[in-house]
């Protein structure tokens, strides 16, 4: 499957992944308009929707989020929490040939729990496929550990070229 040509819906029991709309604007300003620790962990070397303080900015960062979709630069995907039927956040992923896949999880502070990424980390398993990549890598912060260790992810090892700080990897397999 192609993300790019179709995007794929995927479901947990309590969370519903599908491509941003400009709709979701209401729902998901609480979470870019108060920092999270996800969020701030997001941004890094991140130009699209972070910092978004009014409904109108914001909805300009999810126009921008579309047409960098429509364009094959990633897919932006708002997680649905199925109790509320509400936004609470979004999920970026891209890929590029012979590169490692790269995973956004935004979350307002009120979601940060270790139950809530886990659930969502499983869902980010299916991307190894979906966007043809062998490693996924992801920047966390210091509360996620558990989770992400649990779902097979490992502190990204320092080498050339790329020596930040925070960052986690899993590999396909």
């Amino acid at each position: 499957m192609d993300p790019y040509e179709q995007c794929p819906i995927y479901e947990t029991e309590r969370f519903r992944l599908r491509l941003v709309a400009e709709e979701d604007a209401p729902d998901l300003l609480p979470c870019y308009a108060n920092e999270s620790a996800s969020v701030r962990a997001s941004s890094e070397h991140c130009t699209y929707g972070y910092g978004s303080r009014t409904l109108e900015e914001l909805q300009g960062f999810i126009r921008s989020w579309l047409e960098a979709y429509r364009e094959r630069g990633f897919v932006r995907f708002t997680i649905l929490e199925k109790a509320s039927g509400r936004a609470i956040g979004t999920i970026e992923m891209f890929a590029f040939p012979k590169k490692p896949g790269v995973l956004r999880i935004d979350l307002p502070a009120s979601h940060e729990t270790g139950d809530t990424i886990a659930e969502l980390l499983r869902i980010a398993d299916h991307f190894f496929e979906d966007f043809h990549c062998g490693v996924i890598v992801t920047k966390y912060f210091p509360a996620a550990e558990e989770a992400l260790r649990a779902r097979g992810y490992a502190p990204y090892p320092r080498r050339r070229g790329f020596q930040r700080d925070g960052y986690w990897a899993k590999k396909s397999g």
